[in-house]
């Protein structure tokens, strides 16, 4: 399959990754923030109020979370290390991680029937890559607000630069198969690492597509 766009360290393919993902080689490990299952809906006076992970090409339902998105991962646990930020609402759906930790939001992100909701759960699968090397959290204190680049969900690159040293070393190449504007991608490029990007929606293709041929800032690792 022809790249939607390709350079020394990244790829990006748009399409649907549960046909691409499998096709896969070279692959040393798995960081994902994939789709969390709810619905565009109506709300406040009949007027339709879409939530921040709605898709148009697909159904942003638990059913896709639970009958597609577990059964792709699934397919890479047990062979390289995969962390999966699932949202807090579909954790269960997933097989039991080796290690939970989580980003705590001390400021809060929303609104449960018990309170406020300050922590996101982080799934963690197989061997740290790090062990031996350097001991680290397994949470991460989220202050940082995400950048505003087009899409309606992206992560905050500090935050999301701590998982990709959490799951990786430099050098080796971390799959996203549910990429949205390219963070993983562009933490990657930052920290000296490969990424193979997956985005079925177009629009956020052209948006990862730009942040890759942004000047690269060297992080540094952990170690």
């Amino acid at each position: 399959m022809k790249p939607y766009y390709q350079d020394d360290a990244v790829t990006i393919y748009h399409g649907n990754s549960l046909e691409i993902a499998p096709t896969l080689t070279g692959i040393d490990c798995v960081l994902t923030d994939p789709p969390y299952g709810v619905r565009a809906r109506t709300g406040g006076k009949g007027k339709t109020r879409k939530h921040l992970h709605d898709y148009g090409v697909h159904n942003d339902s638990e059913d896709f979370v639970r009958d597609s998105v577990v059964p792709l991962l699934s397919k890479f646990i047990g062979k390289c290390p995969v962390v999966v930020t699932p949202g807090s609402k579909n954790v269960w759906f997933f097989p039991r991680p080796e290690t939970l930790g989580g980003f705590y939001h001390p400021a809060a992100s929303g609104m449960t029937h018990w309170g406020f909701l300050d922590f996101d759960p982080i799934l963690f699968y197989g061997r740290d890559p790090r062990v031996g090397k350097t001991i680290t959290p397994c949470t991460y204190r989220l202050t940082e607000a995400p950048p505003r680049n087009g899409h309606p969900c992206p992560r905050p690159v500090s935050a999301w630069s701590w998982l990709v040293q959490k799951v990786s070393i430099e050098g080796q190449t971390i799959l996203d198969p549910f990429a949205g504007s390219g963070t993983t991608g562009r933490c990657a490029k930052d920290l000296w690492r490969k990424a193979v990007l997956i985005e079925i929606e177009e629009r956020y293709c052209e948006i990862a597509a730009r942040r890759m041929g942004q000047e690269v800032f060297n992080l540094g690792d952990m170690a």
